[in-house]
C-alpha cells in the first residue's frame, strides 16, 4: 500500500522543458523551471549543442542532451545571423523526437520508487520557436504548454500581420511606410517585421495555437490592452505569471557570467535617468549601423548603458 500512494504521489509531477538556445529564452525558461520545481515538480530539461547549460549549476535538474552537427559548429564560433540560426533549428525535430522518445521509454521502464528523476510525464512545455515540437508531442498525445519570453505586444503584432495583409498594409511599399496603425498605435507600418520573417511568425503563431496554453513572462498591468487583445484573438488559456526572476526563488539561473563593472557607475546615475540598450545574443549589425546607432544615443543626452557583446558588430 506504501508503495502504491507514493507511486500515486509521484504521478504526473514530472515536466519536460525544451527551451530555445538563445540567451534571452534560456534564462526566462530556467527561471520557470525552478519556480515549478519549488512547487513540486521534478524537471527534465531538453538542450542542444547550442549554448548549453552547465547540469552542476543545476544538480535538482535532469538534463537530456540531442545532437545536431549544425548546431555544434556554431557553438564553437561565434553566433551567425537569427536568419541562419533559426533555419538551422528547423533540422532538429528528428534528434528531439528521439531524445523525447528515449525520456519516455526510461519513465516507463523505471522503478520510480527508487528512481525519482524518471517518473512518469506529466506535460512539455517548450519554447515555440521551436516550430516542430506541436507535431511531434500530438501524434503520441502528450500535453504541451508554450513559454512565450518575449512581450504580449509584439505577440499581438505577429498575430495581427494576416489581418494587415488583408487591409492592404502588407506587404510594406515606400508610400505607407510611415502610416500609424489603428490598430497597434503608435506602430508604423515601417515599425512592422520584415516579409521575410512572416513565414518564421506565421509557424511560430501556429505551435502556440495548437499547444494546451501560453505561459507569458508578463503580468496584466504592464501589458493590459495587448493581453486583451490577444486573449481574444486565441483559443487557448493564457497565464501572464512574470516577471519570472522575481518568482523563481533562486539567486541565479544566468548561464553567462556575469559583469559587475557597471554596478558602480549605475549606483552614482539618477534613479530612471539610465537607457539601457541591448540587441539580445544573436543580433548582429554592421559597422555603418553601429556608429550611426552610436551617434544618435550620444545625442539623446542620457546616461547609457549599452550591451556590446563580442561578434555584435558583422566582421
Amino acid at each position: 500500500m506504501e508503495g502504491t500512494m507514493k507511486q500515486m504521489s509521484k504521478l504526473g509531477r514530472r515536466l519536460l522543458l525544451f527551451p530555445a538556445p538563445f540567451h534571452g529564452h534560456l534564462n526566462p525558461m530556467l527561471q520557470l523551471a525552478t519556480l515549478l520545481y519549488s512547487k513540486g515538480f521534478s524537471i527534465t530539461i531538453i538542450q542542444t549543442p547550442y549554448n548549453p547549460i552547465n547540469p552542476t549549476d543545476f544538480p535538482h535538474f535532469t538534463f537530456c542532451s540531442f545532437y545536431n552537427s549544425l548546431l555544434e559548429s556554431y557553438s564553437k564560433s561565434l553566433p551567425p545571423d537569427s536568419f541562419t540560426i533559426i533555419s538551422v533549428m528547423e533540422t532538429c525535430c528528428e534528434p528531439f523526437r528521439d531524445c523525447l522518445s528515449q525520456i519516455l521509454r526510461e519513465a516507463a521502464a523505471a522503478d520510480i520508487d527508487t528512481d525519482a528523476r524518471k517518473e512518469p510525464v506529466a506535460a512539455l512545455i517548450a519554447d515555440p520557436m521551436w516550430t516542430f515540437v506541436g507535431s511531434v508531442t500530438a501524434s503520441i498525445n502528450l500535453p504541451r504548454m508554450v513559454l512565450r519570453t518575449g512581450s504580449i505586444s509584439a505577440l499581438l503584432v505577429y498575430l495581427s500581420l494576416p489581418s494587415l495583409r488583408e487591409k492592404g498594409y502588407l506587404p510594406a511599399r515606400d508610400s505607407n511606410l510611415d502610416e500609424t496603425l489603428p490598430e497597434l498605435s503608435p506602430l508604423k507600418v515601417r515599425d512592422l517585421p520584415l516579409e521575410w520573417q512572416h513565414h518564421l511568425l506565421e509557424a511560430l503563431i501556429r505551435e502556440i495555437e495548437t499547444s494546451h496554453g501560453v505561459i507569458c513572462n508578463t503580468f496584466e498591468e504592464l501589458e493590459s490592452y495587448s493581453m486583451a487583445q490577444v486573449k481574444r484573438s486565441l483559443p487557448i488559456p493564457i497565464f501572464p505569471i512574470g516577471p519570472l526572476h522575481k518568482q523563481s526563488h533562486t539567486s541565479d539561473t544566468n548561464i553567462w557570467a556575469k559583469d559587475q563593472t557597471s554596478i558602480a557607475w549605475l549606483n552614482n546615475q539618477t534613479p530612471k535617468s539610465v537607457l539601457y540598450v541591448s540587441f539580445g545574443s544573436v543580433a548582429a549589425m554592421s559597422k555603418a549601423e553601429f556608429l550611426e546607432l552610436a551617434w544618435g544615443l550620444l545625442e539623446s543626452m542620457v546616461p547609457i548603458l549599452w550591451v556590446v557583446r563580442p561578434g555584435l558588430i558583422q566582421g
